[in-house]
This record gives C-alpha cells, sequence and structure tokens, in this order.
C-alpha cells in the first residue's frame, strides 16, 4: 500500500515537473521573444537617431549652400548695376562727343558758308 502511494506521488510529481518543464519553456520563449523584440526597438531607434542626425547634418549643409548662393546672387547683382552705371556714363560720354562733334560740324559748316559766300561776293 505504502508503495503504491508512492508510486501515485512519484508519477504526481513526474506530471507535476512537465507541466513545469513545459510552463518553463513556454515562458523561456517569451523570454526570447521580448529580449528580440527589445533588440529590434534599440536597432530601431538607433537607426532613426542615424537618420535624424544625417537630416541635421544635411540641413545645416543646404542653409551654408542656400547663404553662399544668396550672397553669390547679391554680388552678381552688385556687378550687374557697376555695370549699368559704367554704360550709363559711357552713352552720356558717348551723347556729349557726338554733340561737340555735331556742334564743330556746325561751326564749320557756317564757317564754310561764311567763307564761300565771300568768295561769291568777292
Amino acid at each position: 500500500e505504502r508503495l503504491h502511494e508512492k508510486f501515485e506521488q512519484a508519477t504526481e510529481n513526474l506530471r507535476e515537473a512537465k507541466r513545469c518543464t513545459v510552463h518553463k519553456d513556454r515562458l523561456e520563449e517569451e523570454i526570447a521573444k521580448r529580449s528580440q523584440v527589445e533588440r529590434d526597438f534599440v536597432s530601431f531607434r538607433q537607426s532613426a537617431q542615424e537618420v535624424e542626425l544625417q537630416e541635421r547634418a544635411r540641413s545645416k549643409e543646404l542653409r551654408k549652400e542656400n547663404a553662399a548662393l544668396k550672397k553669390n546672387v547679391k554680388e552678381q547683382e552688385n556687378v550687374i548695376k557697376s555695370l549699368n552705371r559704367k554704360l550709363q556714363f559711357t552713352k552720356n560720354e558717348h551723347k556729349s562727343v557726338e554733340m561737340n562733334i555735331l556742334s564743330n560740324h556746325k561751326v564749320e559748316l557756317q564757317q564754310l558758308k561764311s567763307e564761300s559766300a565771300n568768295e561769291i561776293d568777292s
């Protein structure tokens, strides 16, 4: 009888050990899944941080390029203004020279008219 009770107790203990082993295996699988999820999350977070750093660096680079382009545009505008002033000055100078030449021609024509009138009179 006692042996039978010990056998049943041992059988029950064995069943309980199997249930515990199955439960332990399930817990270990769950722990492994959660650990993988944590690793994936950490990896994702690192990737996101790297992307953010790259975006910040690119943004900074673009701001520098934009500033350089604006400066270049401003310089080109100043060059154009300067050239326009020189062109206007040259036009004015040309006009002045033209007026002087015309004036000189008028004077010469007047002299020629006077001379030819004098020659005709004489």
